[in-house]
């Protein structure tokens, strides 16, 4: 053929020849320009499927115009009868010559997989699949441009080439759909691009095989080794994308090839690409919340960061770090490589680690919350490691594969890395039945402690060594509910979950000890933030923890849920304090159990030791954004405004997504600096998710509208209402309450004793059915004063207060001496309504100077002389 001339090409040289066809070098005389010509083999020309499918390589790739893939010039035959087609030809190689040298760099070899992956996008988009992507089919010329040849395999979605169905394609590449001989989709040159980034990263085939059967067999019944495993410096986040390019299951794909792309560059993009990193557990979403268009937010977020650091040092020793002598370390998010719904079984594992690791008193662990935030972050090791104060890295990934005999298996895949060279010291393959998982836990903290050289008692720690259940299923459903538990605390439906879940896991295991201990503490939550005060919730709460005490009587961590009892249930301050402290005795420098501690001393009115407490546990956990939401309150009822204000920003800054932060921003506004710091409250409110609890919101606007001056805006904020009620931990209001002092503030008396009324037929319903529930007494009261009667008025309001006093909830008890107060004001009892006040202002509590001030509930104490002397004894807070 060399030198021949077919049609107006003059043959220079032979390139290549493959299955389907060979290529020769050849002279345009026509046009001056050198293309490839590619003809069907000799043998081959009398095969008419195969000439069909030569055909329709040409039709298909002809059809598509995209920098990354092989431009078709013609499709002819020779006077022979020889079909060929004639292509671009380009300067460079093949990307299967370039990795016969050796594994490429991670930035070229993340460039050719985008590059690939585009051209791909575009095939696909016009209903194309290639069916053949291998290295031998991709070109990267001399400028680095890559070109998807060969569209010989290609076919047009849905269409058949055989009357067979014949398997084609190359083994090595193929997708086990491809290799079943399958119909296949988009989804299948997805797998195949995974297995080609997996080669180009390790130098190996994903699937090895003497012979092509043997291949075909690893493709559909094997998971390929990690590439962690093969090559260091591998960033988590690659392997996981790599993974899941390469899932057995097309839906746990990626399902377009685009997906690759956006993932792949934020790879390529990220500051030093090639260090390890945090696996990924929420990329798409972190990138959603980056996009939010709230331009304050940005500099709130680094005013935030500068300010806590000059906080952290002005708080200075108060709130001792770890020991300086113990190796720090962070275990970081294990990925789910797995179905999206297994999600909970790969942070329960990252958990689970983290709880063994965390008893070895040798070694100081930060805990899993402030960790877990850094789930899809592009930050190296080495930033991490510094942001966190840690000198070593546990991180992994995690797969649970439902074998079609039923079995289960599991696949975990750590790292150790030490922070201050990047360098992996230990990393495993763990590849065993799903029975096995305790085990494996066990095995990878022993290793943990052995690579970072130190020592236990021969015969093991006991943390280390434990199994909470031997009931595999009972354990799913506790992960699940741990999973749940972890969500914003304030959320009824994340705790009733949590509950739901531990409850089945105890069903399945009786004696899961862990699981009553989780499933009492979750109900005492629900309780305690008054999503359900019944009887029932208080007796599910006991019979839990009572048995979690009979089970492990020793356990800390069933002394801890046995101290929420009490504090959130019984609210006895003094046996929480006392359980507390027998679980820090065995968990020392534990977040929750300080955390636990502070909201003890808080309800106590002890506001010092609250400070300390909650402090010390921000120090402990610094990446936990419900720790420092948690202390904001505290900072703020206490009347320390500018440490509160830092620590709401803080939270912010680490969980834009949550409602609370910018609540108490608002809030801590309110009371700071009152009208002064109306916009800037109204900023914070205005920064509130879609997902924010409907109830805070409505009842937190409807307040920021009142006192603007907003009066029918506020009405109009009620219509958010749930069931036209506000039913929050601080009182439940129904809508015509609200909206009645609205009317008579704008000069409607009539609408407004109609309103009230309404809200007195629907208060005295609830506390006829809910008669232990100070709420419902204390709102009650106020709709009675407004109506003039005054005995059941001040009855209500006293009854509320003495269910709940400040003595013995410091801080829920405030509501119902400021409704007290509201209703002598409505009253005419002016001077009962000052005492009541002077109260509020002379301890800790979120009533100050400003947020009296600004009040509306005190326009009718305004001229008051009592009132006046009460304000001018508390000057207004400095800014």
């Amino acid at each position: 053929m060399i030198g021949k001339t077919i049609s107006h090409y003059r043959i220079v040289e032979k390139l290549g020849e493959g299955g389907m066809g060979v290529v020769y070098r050849a002279e345009d005389t026509t046009l001056g320009r050198m293309v490839a010509l590619k003809f069907l083999p000799a043998e081959l020309t009398r095969d008419a499927a195969a000439k069909e499918r030569f055909i329709l390589e040409a039709r298909a790739a002809s059809a598509l115009d995209h920098p990354n893939i092989c431009t078709i010039h013609e499709v002819a035959e020779a006077n022979d009868g020889q079909t060929f087609i004639a292509m671009a030809c380009y300067e460079g190689e093949s990307l299967k010559a370039k990795i016969e040298r050796g594994p490429l760099k991670l930035d070229e070899a993340i460039d050719i997989a985008v590059q690939t992956a585009q051209g791909l996008s575009k095939a696909h988009a016009q209903g194309i699949v290639h069916r053949d992507i291998k290295p031998a089919n991709i070109v990267v010329t001399k400028d680095g441009l890559v070109k998807i040849v060969d569209f010989g395999l290609a076919k047009l979605a849905g269409t058949k080439l055989t009357k067979t169905g014949s398997t084609l394609g190359t083994a090595q590449y193929m997708s086990p759909e491809q290799a079943r001989g399958a119909l296949v989709d988009a989804r299948s040159d997805i797998f195949s691009l995974g297995a080609v980034l997996y080669e180009m990263l390790t130098g190996k085939h994903a699937f090895p095989g003497e012979y092509e059967q043997s291949t075909l067999y690893a493709i559909l019944n094997e998971e390929p080794e990690p590439v962690t495993a093969l090559r260091s410096g591998v960033p988590m986040e690659l392997e996981r994308i790599v993974g899941k390019s390469m899932a057995k299951n097309p839906d746990e794909r990626y399902q377009h090839a685009d997906e690759i792309v956006a993932d792949l560059r934020r790879m390529k993009t990220a500051p030093a690409a090639a260090s390890s990193r945090v696996a990924h557990t929420g990329r798409a979403a972190a990138g959603r919340r980056a996009n939010r268009s709230w331009p304050w937010l940005v500099g709130l977020f680094v005013i935030a960061a500068v300010a806590i650091a000059l906080f952290a040092r002005q708080r200075g020793p108060s709130h001792t770090a770890p020991a300086a002598d113990r190796k720090m370390l962070a275990v970081l998010p294990f990925e789910n490589l797995g179905s999206p719904e297994d999600e909970y079984f790969a942070a329960g594992i990252t958990e689970e680690i983290t709880s063994r690791l965390a008893a070895i008193k040798e070694l100081g662990v930060i805990s899993r919350t402030s960790a877990v935030r850094y789930a899809g972050t592009s930050k190296t090791i080495k930033e991490i490691g510094s942001e966190l104060g840690v000198g070593y890295i546990l991180e992994g990934t995690v797969r649970w594969a439902r074998e079609p005999d039923g079995t289960s298996k599991v696949r975990i895949t750590p790292q150790l890395i030490r922070v201050s060279d990047d360098t992996h010291l230990w990393t495993e393959l763990y590849d065993r039945v799903i029975e096995d998982i305790f085990e494996i836990q066990s095995e990878i903290a022993r290793s943990v402690v052995k690579h970072l050289g130190l020592a236990l008692l021969e015969q093991g720690h006991p943390a280390i060594e434990s199994r909470p259940t031997d009931n595999l299923e009972a354990y799913q459903a506790y992960l699940r509910g741990e999973y749940y538990a972890g969500q914003p605390h304030f959320v009824a439906k994340h705790w009733e979950d949590a509950a739901r879940n531990y409850e089945r896991a105890v069903e399945l295991d009786p004696t899961f000890a862990l699981a009553y201990g989780k499933l009492s503490s979750a109900h005492a939550r629900l309780y305690y933030y008054r999503h359900d005060t019944s009887e029932d919730r208080r007796n599910k709460a006991k019979a839990a923890v009572d048995k979690a005490i009979e089970l492990e009587p020793h356990s800390p961590k069933i002394r801890l849920a046995l101290g929420y009892y009490r504090l959130f249930v019984e609210r006895d301050v003094p046996a929480a304090l006392e359980e507390f402290d027998v679980a820090a005795r065995d968990l020392p420098d534990n977040a929750e159990v300080l955390e636990a501690r502070g909201d003890a001393f808080r309800q106590n009115g002890r506001w010092d030791e609250a400070y300390e407490a909650h402090g010390k546990a921000c120090d402990l956990d610094p990446r936990n954004s419900a720790l420092h939401e948690n202390f904001a309150e505290t900072c703020w009822w206490s009347r320390r405004y500018p440490e509160a204000m830092e620590q709401a920003d803080k939270a912010i800054a680490l969980a834009p997504d949550q409602m609370w932060p910018y609540l108490i921003k608002a809030f801590i506004n309110w009371s700071w600096k009152g009208r002064g710091a109306l916009p800037q409250a109204r900023a914070a409110l205005e920064a509130l998710g879609p997902d924010a609890d409907p109830g805070w919101v409505a009842w937190t606007w409807f307040n920021q509208e009142a006192i603007e001056g907003n009066h029918e805006e506020a009405i109009a904020r009620l219509s958010a209402c749930p069931d036209g009620w506000i039913k929050l931990k601080i009182g439940a209001f129904p809508a015509p309450l609200l909206a009645a002092q609205m009317h008579e503030l704008l000069g409607e008396p009539r609408r407004a004793r109609e309103e009230y009324e309404t809200a007195k037929d629907l208060l005295e319903r609830e506390v006829a059915a809910q008669p232990a529930d100070p709420r419902y007494h204390s709102s009650l009261g106020v709709a009675y004063a407004a109506l003039g009667r005054r005995e059941e008025a001040v009855r209500e309001g006293r009854r509320a207060v003495a269910m709940l006093p400040m003595s013995k909830d410091a801080v829920y008890g405030i509501p119902y001496v400021i409704d007290l107060a509201q209703i002598y004001t409505m009253l005419g009892e002016q001077d009962a309504a000052v005492v009541e006040l002077e109260r509020l202002l002379s301890q800790p509590s979120w009533i100050s100077r400003p947020y009296v001030e600004m009040d509306f509930r005190w326009n009718r104490l305004r001229e008051n002389a009592a009132f006046k002397r009460l304000l001018d004894g508390y000057p207004s807070p400095e800014s």
